[in-house]
């Protein structure tokens, strides 16, 4: 599919629709299904989703679960997609949930007869640039944005803003741009989850992260894990705190594919593993930065006769739906990614109607205990 100024769903609808006009289709006949799309125009099946939605609100298509989607007839046509306001989302969609945040946006968007229109990053700071780049040439209501990087593309988000459109950041804020930011309370959240590891008696407990001064994110959920300990009269131990990216050979996480990252993350796992297991004084918990680092470390423990939680216990965070598949399920935060999508509509809104809007929105993280803890010292 060749690269177009405008963006891929559009390009994706406006083929179906001609094929409509053109009477390729005509009423009663079924168009490719979702996966059909994505797989054609070798797009994310949310891309193709967006599209198929589209042609629905457009009146060209009527969908019914089992039965598919379907052309109607000629009066049933309109042009009030076109009329209805959107709101651009921007996320990387390897992210577990990416679609919980766009449901909530969704729910409060009807609400106040909005669309959203969603595109994928990728993870690529340069295909983010260009989507947003494709998006000013459009009347975008607003933008709600999970950027890929703490510091990439400044130039065009401070764009955004110079331009006076109604922009809001998810997960962590861009320095400088003084726009709303929602995120999870990273650090009451740790805090939390650090302080039922020592209710279960746990004293030595490790901290697994990627990059403590690098992702602001992790730089949170540090300060929690320290305070936490410092609040109980626990002295934090350097050599417990692991940063992954720090290594020499973390260069692969930059370009390496999916099989390579995971080999990569099951290698540092196992080496950590080694690492804490040799101490002196071996740590009895470790807390995972999140519930994929938190999976690596589990099935690398278990393979080296750890066992868990009996011996080390593990915690992580987001609750994904790989906490509740692993050999022992995995205790862990959840982040309210719905709830979070509902709020940045309410802040584009408000933004839209002429209030201004500005600093941290952080929304309480929940505790879920699962088996990967246990209690020690007899407790």
């Amino acid at each position: 599919m060749k690269k177009a100024t405008i963006p891929l769903y559009k390009e994706i609808y406006n083929d179906i629709k001609k094929e409509i006009e053109n009477g390729d289709l005509i009423p009663g006949d079924k168009i490719p299904t979702e996966h059909e799309i994505a797989d054609k125009y070798s797009v994310s099946r949310i891309t193709a989703v967006r599209a198929v939605k589209e042609l629905e609100q457009s009146g060209f298509i009527s969908r019914a679960r089992k039965r598919g989607s379907t052309v109607n007839l000629p009066e049933n046509y309109s042009s009030r997609s076109n009329q209805i306001p959107f709101i651009s989302m921007i996320l990387p969609y390897e992210l577990d949930n990416s679609l919980a945040v766009v449901d909530g946006a969704q729910s409060k968007a009807i609400l106040n007869n909005t669309a959203i229109s969603v595109y994928d990053s990728s993870m690529n700071e340069k295909i983010e640039r260009n989507i947003i780049e494709s998006l000013l040439e459009m009347d975008s209501a607003g933008y709600i944005i999970l950027p890929v990087a703490p510091y990439g593309n400044l130039e065009i988000f401070s764009k955004l803003v110079i331009n006076k459109k109604p922009l809001v950041f998810l997960d962590f804020p861009k320095i400088g741009i003084d726009v709303p930011c929602i995120s999870t309370d990273n650090k009451a959240a740790m805090f939390e989850l650090t302080s039922y590891l020592i209710e279960k008696g746990h004293s030595n407990i490790a901290f697994y992260c990627t990059s403590v001064k690098n992702v602001p994110t992790e730089s949170e959920r540090y300060s929690g894990y320290i305070s936490a300990l410092i609040a109980n009269g626990i002295i934090p131990k350097r050599r417990y705190i692991l940063e992954i990216h720090k290594t020499e050979d973390a260069e692969i996480l930059r370009d390496g594919d999916e099989d390579a990252i995971f080999g990569f993350n099951s290698q540092k796992a196992r080496q950590s593993l080694d690492y804490l297991m040799s101490q002196e004084t071996p740590p009895t918990a470790i807390m995972c930065i999140n519930d994929i680092c938190a999976s690596h470390v589990m099935r690398e423990a278990i393979k080296m006769g750890i066992k868990v939680p009996e011996t080390l216990s593990i915690t992580g965070f987001d609750n994904l739906d790989i906490c509740n598949y692993m050999q022992v399920p995995i205790s862990t935060m959840q982040q309210q990614f719905n709830e979070m999508g509902q709020k940045a509509v309410e802040l584009i809104m408000q933004m839209r109607n002429g209030k201004n809007a500005t600093g941290a929105i952080t929304i309480k993280a929940e505790l879920i205990k699962r088996q990967s803890v246990a209690y020690i010292n007899g407790k």
